[in-house]
């Protein structure tokens, strides 16, 4: 999973990358639109751009409308980042189906802030992990392993596809896309699964001579599908942790659920009523009263 930052100045690429790779997001730079979409041609997971819109040869709006015209890269959720003045551009936002705007000098809290907005909003592209394990009867650890497997099958799938010094046959890439929406069903990734099969129709309904090649709608798909499951990885650990600290993981309610898990401990008991304090012992010598035992916190 990748987003893709284009700006035309160097540092601001520089620095938005920096601050998003702190926080665990992977990104990927272009300095120009049509180095964009290169990268996009390319087959790169990216699954969210940041764009400036002052730029040379081709603007911000520009790229973004000429995006919008491939159905493949319709729904690419769009951030503009930029030091102009929103009057001079924001009604144009609903039109080209603009997802959040951060502003110029760069705020990394605040441009965080937009892309987790985004990403509570994505329909989570797995059924739940728990239901999955028990249709299928096996550890958590091969279930990552196979979903691992399928990543890395689709990402070069779509490396192959893309070579134009071995180009793949429709037949051929058609039969390859049906086996990987199988195994998608089976692992629970319904939403890929759906896209892998419009995938095939799509190439095969093509006509003779045409290249076929994956689109980047499947590509998106499949870095939604990578950041889903490095999410459930890192909810495995933490609720392994969880558990070992006497805690128990539970997931939040709403959108945000499926992207974030909350950590909340265990209710403590109430500590018995404190003991009235022991009349004075008759004898000097007498052994004192047993104290109450304390109860722990967290147990």
């Amino acid at each position: 999973m990748k987003i893709l930052i284009l700006d035309d100045d160097k540092i601001c690429r520089r620095v938005n990358s920096e601050s998003l790779r702190r926080v665990g997001y992977d990104t990927i730079e272009a300095g120009s639109a049509k180095e964009a979409f290169e990268l996009l041609d390319k087959g790169e997971p990216i699954v969210m751009i940041i764009t400036d819109l002052r730029m040379p040869e081709m603007s911000g709006l520009d790229f973004v409308g000429r995006l919008r015209s491939d159905p493949g890269l319709a729904k690419m959720p769009i951030i503009i980042c930029t030091s102009m003045d929103p009057k001079t551009w924001v009604d144009q936002m609903e039109l080209f189906g603009i997802s959040a705007f951060s502003p110029k000098p760069v705020n990394a809290n605040h441009l965080r802030g937009k892309i987790g907005n985004i990403l509570h909003e994505e329909p989570w592209p797995l059924e739940e992990t728990s239901r999955s394990l028990m249709r299928l009867d096996i550890s958590v650890d091969d279930y990552f392993a196979c979903l691992d497997d399928l990543i890395q099958q689709l990402e070069a799938l779509a490396e192959r596809s893309a070579n134009e010094a071995q180009p793949m046959s429709r037949e051929g890439l058609g039969f390859e896309l049906e086996a990987l929406a199988g195994a998608a069903e089976n692992l629970g990734a319904q939403r890929i699964a759906g896209v892998l099969r419009r995938e095939t129709e799509a190439i095969r309904s093509l006509p003779d001579g045409q290249k076929a090649a994956v689109s980047a709608s499947l590509k998106r798909e499949t870095g939604m599908l990578q950041l889903a499951t490095l999410i459930l990885k890192k909810e495995n650990e933490e609720s392994m942790a969880a558990r070992i600290a006497g805690k128990v993981p539970t997931r939040q309610a709403g959108k945000e659920a499926r992207w974030k898990t909350a950590v909340v401990s265990k209710p403590t008991r109430e500590a018995p009523p404190a003991a009235p304090d022991p009349a004075p012992a008759a004898d000097a010598g007498a052994a004192p009263a047993p104290e109450t035992p304390s109860v722990p916190s967290g147990t």
